[in-house]
């Protein structure tokens, strides 16, 4: 554990406990204080660090090793266990969030404890509490803690400001301030670690709250029993409760203030810039104020009128249930607050009014019921922005998974309800990887837009089109009447991505890979159905990109048998269970024997024979790709090192193993404890790795050949290595590919292919080796084309170390081919 530091808003980070500050916007001068060095908006003895919780201030000049890279990239995320995390705390905060929707008057203080309650008990936090600023100073209002845990509110009154200086300039810049191991702070922060491990702090998190680009407060989360970590989901989800509750308290600071104008009412009309009219029984208007003019009214033509032709018709209901028992004199109340609603301008338009309706009928000078409203629409307009912002994402427009998450619970309770069938396509952009890495991101971004139309305008109107995330989509289909329709809709989506995207001068391809599940029944599982999308479209990729998979029952077996693979397969690495078989290469001609390929065996009593792709893939997304590697390399060297001098042994890598940073010393490792000379060591990639992230497969086969390894390129004619990437890649040999081999002795273009593929290589100083060589026929078409070395069935199956050298003399003897 150690310092974290300053990270962004999405970013993965340690959390255990809750702080809520919300004030005025606050914007700091940063002075330093001469006794630690942190900074402070205030001067002289103000500046000094407080000897109480607030001095747990992080300074923004952080070493390099106090940050760590945490969010979407970090190493150990799992997207599955965030989409749960994500899915429960939404629950909650949906919970949280009715407390808020349905706040009464008088109810703000009790929802806000509720909230911190609720939400300090779903995050297995210590302490949560509210702060609100009131310059210079601030006042701990709101307070809940653990059972067992002591509170602090009542020494935590009028405390200066400047306590939270120091972190100040990061939350402006909407920054999250992250320490994960309190204790381990070095001893240049003593000051600040000292004050925080006196309260019992291992962990602190501090998020900002902003509102209109001003910093107006901060969550924070302490732990004083142990070390937490909190996925970046729920900090999202924090940071849109944290915009309502600062809403809320806006909103009653705001009411606050009219009803202190409400009392003072009869001295202000005349200069008010309220709107504010006195309405008799009968709901006509007796008068109307001069402010009524900004709105574009004129007060004489208002007179005699009724003041709900003025409202909005989807408000008047609202408002007229409310104050007609006040008319009736039905209601002891003298004053009611009105919900925001809209009224008619002289403009043409809609303005939305906050205010109150109040009983004034008591004083013979006024005798009427006073409305008293002032323009919100600004307000409005930025919780709408801010909803908005919080349910798409901000460079395609579509929905984000926070929308996503929603939408898919209320489709799958509506099917379940009403029998429904609900379909989930979820689309990732193939090698989109290799647009940003060429062109750059702003190239990247552009084409992202034009997919995301794309994908927008095929779709039907009640479908939601969702960004997930990077260049991954997912398109929910609501209430699907027949499977056809979702046929339809995957060709739609298809065709709309086969134009190229047209970026300045440059043309993109695009295409992608689609995982479609369909769901209905009478419980549907969202969680399941977006986990199953994902892995039928992680299938598409597996089977060629460009094309869509329908999760269904066999594919949930192959998901149960990759599960069940991930599960035992460290336990078949430390029981020596993978081994190495060595299949004979041969010179075709003569029929030498000049080595032999490694390829991993694993014959699982539970799985039963495990292919070695498969065994590479699951040893990758296991995290063990550089233990296998190890296995591999030392299994091959050492039984190399038994065999007759000159005879090699190559090893097939996949392109996490190619370019591994371990690789090179891994291979220097076992050549040296085994005393094999690099020269008999060859590595193999295939064409269609080599692709995938063609600068670094070819650094890696660089340096390798720089070691005296030999390498080679397999597979040679399935992928799409140009003549110009061919001729500068770093490669001893070419491998034929055995799809080519099979007809070679029977099939003209098959020979033509082959012959061309020889040459080629021949022209480039290569080398070639034909694979899948199972028949004589096969043999001597090779030898006529000149295929220099071979290998396949026909000179033996993949054998131990041990019967590789017991048969090295039967194969020496098979006659010559001339």
């Amino acid at each position: 554990m150690g310092v974290v530091g300053v990270v962004g808003v999405a970013d993965v980070v340690d959390v255990v406990g809750v702080v809520l500050i919300v004030g005025f916007p606050f914007r700091a001068r940063s002075t330093a204080c001469s006794t630690c060095g942190r900074r402070s908006s205030m001067s002289g003895d103000q500046a000094r660090p407080r000897g109480c919780r607030w001095t747990r201030v992080m300074p923004s000049s952080m070493s390099a090793r106090d940050r760590r890279p945490v969010g979407p990239g970090a190493e150990g995320a799992d997207p599955a266990e965030e989409l749960a995390s994500l899915l429960e705390s939404q629950d909650v905060v949906r919970e949280v969030m009715k407390g808020f929707l349905h706040l009464g008057t008088g109810e703000t203080g009790r929802v806000i404890d509720d909230a911190l309650a609720r939400l300090g008990a779903h995050l297995d936090v210590d302490r949560s509490y509210v702060f609100v600023f009131d310059p210079p100073e601030m006042d701990n209002t709101h307070e809940w803690c653990r059972a067992g845990v002591s509170p602090e509110s009542p020494s935590l009154q009028r405390v200066p400001i400047d306590a939270v200086a120091g972190w100040l300039d990061e939350l402006i810049d909407g920054d999250v301030v992250v320490i994960e191991d309190v204790p381990g702070l070095p001893d240049e922060r003593g000051i600040e670690r000292d004050h925080l491990v006196s309260q019992g702090i291992l962990s602190l998190l501090v998020v900002p709250m902003l509102s209109l680009g001003e910093l107006v407060g901060l969550v924070g989360f302490d732990s004083v029993r142990r070390h937490r970590r909190f996925v970046r989901a729920e900090i999202g989800l924090l940071r849109s409760l944290a915009d309502v509750i600062t809403s809320v308290l806006v909103r009653q600071r705001s009411d606050e203030k009219a009803a202190v104008a409400e009392q003072r009412l009869a001295a202000l009309t005349t200069y008010s810039t309220d709107f504010i009219m006195i309405v008799g029984d009968d709901q006509l208007i007796r008068f109307a104020s001069p402010s009524c003019e900004h709105l574009g009214l004129v007060p004489d033509e208002l007179i005699a009128t009724s003041w709900f032709d003025h409202v909005h018709p989807d408000d008047v209901r609202e408002i007229f249930r409310l104050t007609r028992p006040m008319a009736d004199q039905q209601l002891a109340e003298r004053v009611i607050r009105l919900p925001d609603f809209r009224v008619r301008t002289g403009r043409g338009g809609w303005c939305w009014m906050a205010g109150s309706i109040s009983d004034v009928r008591h004083d013979g000078v006024v005798d009427g019921l006073v409305v008293n409203a002032h323009d919100v629409t600004d307000r409005r307009g930025v919780q709408e922005q801010l909803a908005y912002e919080a349910l798409h994402d901000p460079l395609t427009g579509l929905g984000n998974r926070t929308l996503l998450t929603e939408r898919l619970h209320d489709v799958c309770r509506r099917s379940s309800a009403g029998s429904s069938t609900v379909a989930l396509v979820f689309l990732d952009l193939d090698r989109f990887k290799l647009v940003n890495d060429g062109h750059g991101h702003a190239v990247g971004d552009e084409v992202l837009v034009e997919v995301a139309c794309r994908l927008a305008t095929v779709v039907r109107s009640g479908d939601t089109v969702i960004r997930f995330g990077g260049d991954e989509f997912v398109v929910l289909l609501d209430a699907v009447d027949e499977p056809d329709e979702v046929d339809q809709l995957v060709r739609r989506l298809e065709q709309a991505l086969d134009p190229p995207v047209r970026v300045g001068d440059v043309e993109y391809r695009v295409s992608a890979s689609m995982g479609v599940v369909l769901g209905s029944g009478d419980v549907l599982d969202p969680i399941a159905m977006l986990r199953d999308a994902d892995t039928a479209m992680y299938r598409a990729k597996e089977s060629g990109r460009g094309r869509a998979v329908v999760f269904d029952e066999p594919l949930r077996t192959k998901v149960l048998r990759k599960l069940t693979l991930l599960h035992r397969l460290p336990e078949a690495l430390d029981g020596g269970a993978i081994e190495v078989g060595f299949q004979p290469v041969v010179e075709l001609r003569t029929g030498r024997v000049i080595g032999a390929e490694a390829l991993v065996r694993w014959n699982d009593e539970v799985l039963g024979v495990v292919s070695p792709g498969e065994l590479v893939t699951a040893a990758e997304e296991a995290g063990l790709i550089a233990r296998l590697t190890q296995e591999l390399c030392g299994a091959s060297t050492r039984a190399a090192a038994s065999w007759p001098d000159g005879l090699g042994v190559a090893l097939n890598l996949s392109l996490a193993q190619l370019t591994h940073p371990d690789l090179i010393p891994t291979i220097s490792t076992a050549l040296g404890r085994h005393g094999l000379d690099a020269s008999r060591l060859c590595v193999e990639v295939t064409e269609s790795s080599l692709m995938d992230d063609q600068t670094n497969a070819v650094w890696a086969l660089g340096l390798l050949r720089e070691a005296g390894i030999r390498t080679a390129l397999d597979d040679f004619g399935t992928g799409y290595t140009s003549l110009a990437v061919l001729r500068e890649l770093p490669v001893d040999v070419l491998k034929v590919d055995r799809a080519f081999v099979r007809g070679v002795h029977r099939d003209e273009r098959d020979r033509r292919l082959v012959a061309a593929v020889i040459g080629l290589a021949g022209d480039f100083d290569m080398v070639t080796l034909a694979e899948g060589v199972e028949n004589v026929e096969q043999r001597s078409a090779l030898v006529a084309a000149g295929c220099s070395y071979g290998q396949g069935y026909l000179f033996g199956r993949p054998m131990s170390s041990d019967a590789f050298r017991a048969t090295l003399g039967d194969v020496l003897e098979r006659p010559s081919v001339t």
